[in-house]
């Protein structure tokens, strides 16, 4: 599938005169444009249902909400100068593998997904589940070609991504912290 997209963008490319770093920055913003809308979307309060869950269960729904705020701080937190919106790795940029990113290559989609899903259930809102639904196909495809980017970016990433997990962490492999982070 790779291989025919990257033929697609190609073709394109040359038929529309467009070299492929713009393809590549077209590509970026267009993940962000839909991110955001799904953001945008997610945040309307739709109220078309009227019943609730129970207290325990919308507690314990605050609780998970929480971890998933904190998952995304930490993965923020580690990026430092190394985050950007758009998924192509900035220029410079290091291979963060310390912290949370030792367990998880992506935990600031998977606090997203945390977070999406457990207000959901706090709101009690079905269109909020089918809209974080979209979001994790949406951050499934972003991460990957985020990591097609990290591959060209960073020789020692292929290693990193078998030894940790895409958004739920990985205890049972050894840590990256043997990888130098450099490619």
């Amino acid at each position: 599938m790779y291989v025919i997209n990257s033929s697609i963008f190609a073709a394109l490319a040359t038929n529309l005169k467009l070299n492929p770093q713009a393809l590549v920055l077209k590509k970026d913003i267009l993940y962000v444009l839909v991110q955001f809308v799904l953001f945008a979307l997610y945040f309307i309060d739709w109220n078309l249902f009227s019943f609730v869950f129970p207290d325990w269960l919308r507690l314990l729904a605050i609780g998970f909400l929480a971890i998933g705020l904190l998952i995304i701080f930490f993965g923020v937190l580690h990026l430092n100068e190394n985050l950007t919106v758009f998924p192509s790795p900035k220029k410079g940029a290091s291979l963060i593998c310390n912290g949370i990113y030792a367990y998880i290559r992506h935990p600031i989609y998977a606090g997203i997904i945390v977070a999406m899903t457990f207000y959901a259930i706090y709101a009690v809102s079905p269109i909020k589940f089918v809209i974080t639904g979209i979001m994790i196909v949406v951050l499934y495809l972003k991460s990957n070609y985020e990591e097609r980017k990290l591959i060209e970016s960073f020789s020692t990433y292929e290693e990193y991504k078998a030894i940790t997990g895409r958004f739920f962490p990985n205890f049972s492999k050894a840590r990256c912290s043997k990888l130098d982070g450099n490619g």
